[in-house]
């Protein structure tokens, strides 16, 4: 599941992006286990369309890596 993405303008053909994604999955000992991980993505405006210039996904715990915005709010 995504949740709604946050979009920050940085000029008319780059964007950065925040969205949060929710798994659930069960193991084989019947175990629910919930993760909620965020995508930190650099957008650009090419050819008449938003295109992914960068996409970073991070495990909870993971820091955050060297290039990637902090989601604001954070």
């Amino acid at each position: 599941m995504l949740v709604q993405p946050v979009i920050e303008f940085e000029g008319p053909t780059r964007a950065l992006a925040w969205t949060d994604m929710a798994g659930l999955a069960t193991d084989e000992a019947g175990i629910a286990r919930a993760n909620l991980s965020p995508y930190h993505d650099r957008l650009v405006f090419e050819e008449e369309c938003w295109r992914f210039a960068a996409r970073a996904l991070l495990i909870a715990g993971d820091e955050l890596p060297a290039g990637v915005a902090q989601s604001p709010g954070a």
